[in-house]
């Protein structure tokens, strides 16, 4: 037997999700522009993020995914742990009209490999500990075009130029 409710129906909305998020996050950025919206609780004093914050990179990662080529109905693969980079990536990829795939980041190369061929991935964000295997599992895969590299906690720091050089064809995210 189904249960009921004792609340009202929730509205369903009929405008997109990334573009409620997107309007969101500047409501709260123009009431207080120094306002915290995340925060990574391993650095809770350095390793944070603000709704201005949090806007702008959403709209960077979509117009980054806009120069790649990533169009309507694309899908981009998440292989990376909790952190606040994942919000902007999200809502960017959904700007562009695109799709998530989310990948749990202690897949094997195999399940990985599986996991982008099926979803047709064009584009993974990870984190540096599964780079590796998201670089061999792309090598067999037809549709990964572009790797991204989210060191969370450095997106927002800028690089020492003798910073290590990343494989070919990975790019840092936030640079």
């Amino acid at each position: 037997m189904p249960y009921k409710s004792d609340f009202p129906p929730v509205e369903i909305s009929s405008e997109p999700y990334p573009p409620r998020l997107l309007s969101a996050l500047w409501e709260h950025f123009s009431e207080c522009p120094e306002r915290i919206a995340l925060i990574n609780s391993k650095e809770p004093n350095t390793d944070f993020v603000t709704f201005g914050e949090l806007y702008v990179f959403s709209l960077a990662t979509a117009a980054f995914l806009q120069n790649r080529g990533f169009l309507f109905g694309d899908v981009a693969c998440l292989v990376m742990q909790n952190c606040w980079e994942y919000v902007p990536i999200f809502a960017g990829i959904g700007l562009q009209g695109g799709a998530t795939s989310g990948a749990n980041p202690y897949f094997t190369q195999r399940e990985l490999q599986y996991q982008f061929n099926e979803s047709q991935a064009k584009i993974v964000f990870c984190s540096e500990t599964c780079l590796d295997n998201v670089i061999k599992a792309a090598k067999g895969s037809q549709t990964v075009k572009t790797i991204v590299l989210v060191e969370s906690g450095h997106s927002k720091k800028p690089l020492n130029q003798n910073e290590n050089q990343l494989p070919f064809g990975v790019i840092r995210f936030g640079q």
